[in-house]
């Protein structure tokens, strides 16, 4: 499994790294992307989505959605079960907060066959 875990990225970060071709090269096949700069609008570049299609995006964020790009993040991610341990239900989901969903735990594991499996679970 590969996870992007930009930070503080704004944009003119994300145009001098997408400029370099071993840095959209070792991004591609991205699997779980942490939204940078907590899912904000000052952190999200489209260009990217041009190199990543998340499975499940992240976003560690708090009370203010004043600037959220939780939509824009989730224009561009396929979507993945997540389970809730307080209901003991799954659901498919694109984004997944700290906002709306409380503490986020990603197990990756390795199936019978030996192959990466991966465990969203919210509170």
């Amino acid at each position: 499994m590969k996870f992007l875990i930009p930070g503080d990225n704004e944009v003119p970060s994300w145009e001098e790294l997408l400029s370099g071709s071993g840095f959209v090269q070792a991004i591609q096949g991205t699997h779980v992307l942490v939204a940078p700069h907590h899912g904000r609008e000052s952190g999200y570049h489209g260009p990217l989505f041009q190199h990543i299609n998340p499975l499940i995006t992240l976003i560690s964020d708090g009370r203010v959605v004043d600037t959220s790009a939780t939509s824009r993040y989730s224009a561009h991610t396929k979507g993945w079960q997540v389970e809730s341990r307080s209901r003991g239900t799954h659901a498919e989901r694109k984004c997944v907060t700290t906002r709306n969903d409380g503490q986020i735990e990603v197990t990756v594991d390795k199936n019978r066959d030996g192959r990466p499996t991966l465990q969203v679970t919210k509170e």
